[in-house]
């Protein structure tokens, strides 16, 4: 209980006089109005959310015309968290890869919903006891499309959110052989359950969904167009059907990836589409290809240019089991921009005769980063961060200029044949910047001394950081016989080096 004495002296020594009767009455009406405010009990803060689902059978199939609209699942989900790297990356270079957000992150199997009903005869559904917050939601029935509505607003108004009227059509079943031309619509959700060929043109509209059964490959042998749809959502989707139609929570694992997916028409865009587990990626194999602004994510290997003469930017390649972009060709080009690749085990294997031009990307987190093997090409431009390895040549010449190495975990570069490494920030490492020393053969891997000149270093004894003839004292009978050049160094950061804005 509070206790106060209205005499007490003061902490400076001064004293309050007696108070008046009235004083007293009045501080006493006060105390009692406080101490009966905090024992009110708190507002009730929740809310409910409703609106109606109205199902319309616009496919030739009559046993889908409904009877009523009951039976529609309606579940309300907590909005996906955000993998901060990605948030960060994405605030700090705008110009690079795809913005994540709740249409790039949410899947409604990864979660349990935090409430759940079905619809009414006349579609109507209620959902109570909503704390206020933002959601994202749900509706799914068999056979029919699965929608999705994200950022739900709930809001105290007057205790109750009306959603208005969601309309619902039919999934469209796919397979076999698809000759003429097919468009997959937004809003819609198509199932391919076996092994399914386009031979016609194929046009994306951005909200569609395409669910993809385990092992199951699609190919598209024409031309391949995006077009936005009538909502505000900005991909398409492909991704596995495991359990599409369940409100339980879903561990989705390679055994429930589709196969692959496979364009092999000319002149190839693929953009704006959100790639989901798939075990051998998306294939390429088109005379020329452009892909950029897609987000390919939760895969065993991710995209693999075939004899195609491609470029990608404003790409996210991230959670790859295996590798997350691979270019084999005689003597095609390579061209990657803009983009960010992340936590794979091989971010990008580079095997052209065609020469690439890697830029402006960022590597965060991946086993190694890039892997140049039997090529020429330049690295240019980009940030690595928290890599085991940066870059691990292979029988290759590179031109490795004005990049940022944050830290590797391990090396950051180990050059074999040839390497000008120029106006780089080298910062922090694991155990080598640049390592030429192998033990065994001719103890080198490379065929000359490396220029590494007018680079920055964050630290002072660079020597430690560098494996080269220097350190042949330590490998008695193991002499490497060239050294890496590391004089005219850059006594500050060099400004124009790593992602330009």
């Amino acid at each position: 209980m509070l206790k106060i004495n209205l005499t007490q002296p003061l902490v400076y020594g001064t004293q309050f006089k007696p108070l008046s009767t009235t004083l007293h009455c009045i501080l006493l009406m006060c105390l009692t109005l406080l101490i009966s405010s905090c024992n009110k009990p708190t507002e009730n803060q929740n809310v409910s959310i409703s609106g109606s689902v109205t199902l319309i059978n616009d496919s030739n199939d009559p046993t889908l015309n409904p009877l009523d609209f009951s039976g529609v699942t309606v579940a309300l989900y907590d909005q996906a968290i955000l993998d901060t790297t990605i948030v960060r990356i994405n605030h700090d270079y705008q110009n690079i890869g795809v913005q994540i957000s709740q249409e790039t992150e949410f899947d409604h199997r990864y979660q349990s919903p935090i409430a759940v009903t079905t619809t009414t005869s006349d579609g109507k559904y209620v959902l109570n006891n909503i704390p206020v917050g933002i959601y994202n939601m749900v509706f799914f029935k068999q056979r029919w499309s699965i929608v999705y509505k994200y950022n739900v607003n709930a809001q105290r108004q007057n205790g109750s959110n009306n959603m208005g009227a969601e309309e619902i059509f039919p999934a469209e079943e796919v397979s076999g052989f698809v000759n003429s031309a097919f468009t997959f619509q937004d809003n819609r959700t198509y199932f391919i359950a076996n092994d399914t060929s386009f031979l016609d043109q194929a046009i994306f509209q951005t909200g569609s969904v395409i669910m993809v059964n385990s092992g199951v490959s699609v190919t598209f042998y024409d031309t391949v167009t995006t077009i936005n749809g009538e909502t505000n959502q900005k991909f398409w989707r492909i991704c596995s059907s495991y359990n599409a139609y369940s409100s339980e929570t879903t561990q989705l694992s390679s055994a429930n990836y589709f196969n692959s997916v496979s364009y092999r028409g000319d002149n190839v865009s693929i953009n704006n589409g959100l790639f989901r587990h798939v075990s051998n990626g998306i294939i390429i194999a088109a005379q020329n290809a452009h892909v950029h602004d897609i987000d390919l994510k939760d895969f065993d290997s991710g995209v693999l240019f075939d004899n195609s003469q491609c470029s990608i930017d404003k790409v996210n390649i991230r959670s790859g089991n295996i590798r997350g972009i691979q270019a084999l060709s005689i003597d095609d080009s390579l061209s990657i921009s803009n983009s960010i690749i992340y936590k794979n085990s091989d971010g990008l294997i580079i095997y052209t005769g065609g020469g690439f031009l890697v830029s402006n990307t960022f590597f965060y987190d991946n086993e190694t980063a890039i892997r140049p093997e039997n090529c020429t090409g330049v690295i240019q431009n980009n940030n690595f961060e928290l890599n085991s390895v940066d870059i691990l040549q292979y029988l290759s010449n590179c031109q490795i200029l004005k990049n940022n190495f944050y830290f590797s975990k391990g090396l950051s570069i180990r050059p074999r044949s040839f390497a000008l490494i120029n106006y780089n920030n080298f910062y922090k490492t694991g155990q080598y910047f640049i390592n030429i020393r192998r033990l065994d053969g001719s103890h080198t891997y490379v065929q000359a001394n490396v220029d590494a000149k007018q680079n920055y270093w964050n630290v002072t004894n660079i020597d430690d950081y560098i494996l080269d003839a220097s350190d042949n004292v330590n490998y008695p009978g193991q002499e490497c016989p060239y050294f890496v050049i590391t004089t005219n160094r850059l006594s500050n950061p060099n400004t124009s080096a790593g992602i330009l804005n």
